[in-house]
Parts: structure tokens; sequence; C-alpha cells
């Protein structure tokens, strides 16, 4: 420690320079990401040829099959991969099948709307919730700035997963588990 700095100071530079550190890996990370892209498809593919937002696919396809005569049809995986095929192309790589049912419910509004926009809403619905919930846990923004931009956050957005939510929920369960167990073991339950 420097003469005349404190610890304040010390994490107060140390969250600056994470805060900074994600806002630079976000950027790199988008750019990067955007630039490996391929526009011609349906639905756009990443450089990896899956669709933008890959793990969201199975969520808005159990939307799109929630309010169908048999939506439980999906869980023969040959013909989940044939309505991928009729979606996005022969042959589309390594998607399952692969939520309980009660997912449904949950998904259904996702499922009536077109892909990309169900795919922003989730996303903008994922950070936000996030950023509510985590700000009345840390004092300083920067602090949740470099959460928000931390390549863990930065891989949820871009494959488009439930880790954000799962993150602000558990951030609440735990803060409830004394004051609100109830409200905890709703929370808990929706996990599951």
């Amino acid at each position: 420690m420097a003469v005349g700095t404190t610890i304040e100071d010390e994490n107060r530079d140390t969250i600056r320079m994470l805060a900074f550190l994600g806002a630079f890996f976000f950027v790199a990370s988008v750019v990067g990401y955007l630039a490996t892209m391929s526009w011609g498809a349906t639905i756009p593919r990443d450089g990896t040829s899956l669709v933008v937002g890959r793990d969201f696919l199975n969520f808005w396809m159990y939307g799109r099959a929630a309010l169908t005569a048999d939506p439980s049809r999906f869980y023969d995986l040959a013909e989940y991969h044939r309505a991928l095929d009729a979606l996005l192309g022969p042959n589309y790589p390594g998607q399952n099948w692969s939520y309980p049912p009660s997912i449904f419910f949950l998904a259904a509004p996702f499922g009536q709307l077109g892909y990309l926009p169900a795919l922003l809403v989730w996303t903008v619905l994922g950070v936000a919730l996030f950023i509510a919930v985590a700000r009345s846990h840390f004092s300083d923004s920067r602090l949740l700035l470099a959460l928000v931009l931390s390549p863990a956050a930065v891989l949820c957005l871009i494959s488009g997963q439930s880790s954000l939510i799962t993150a602000a929920m558990l951030v609440a369960i735990f803060s409830f588990l004394d004051r609100r167990p109830v409200a905890a073991g709703i929370l808990i339950d929706l996990l599951t």
C-alpha cells in the first residue's frame, strides 16, 4: 500500500480497473462475435454455425410448442430435429429438447414472438432483472458494471443463456432466506 492511501482507495482503484477491463472485454467480444456472424440464414448464425442465442433456441421452441395440440412430441429427439431442420435448414447441429414440461408455461409468451424479438426481450429481461436485484447489494455501481460486463455475463448474452436470471434469483433467494422464507422458497421452486 502506498503512503497516504487507504484500503478503501485501493478497493476503489481495483473496482475501477475491473469495470474498465470489463468494458474493454465486452466491446472486443461483441465486435469479434459480430465479425464472425453469417446473416444469410433465416436466423443469423455465429462463427460456429449455431444460431445467435443458441441456448435460447430450445426455450423459444418450447414456447412455440406450448400452444400446439401435442407439445410433448418433441421429447422424441428425431421429431425435434425434424422441426429444427424445417425451421433452420437440414442438419442443424447439437440441440436437444432438454427442459421439463413445466417450462412450457414460462416459455409460451416468448414462443409467440419471432425468434430475434423474443431473444431481444429475453436478453433485456435477464440484464434488467440482474441489475435490479444486484443493485441493492453493491454499494459501488462500478462493481455492478464490472459484473454485467464480465466474461461470464458476456457469454450468457451471446449464447442466450438463462444465467443472469438464475443469478438474480439466487441473490434474491439468499437475501430472503431469513427475512422472507416463503418468497425464497417460491424462487427456489421457480429455479427447479
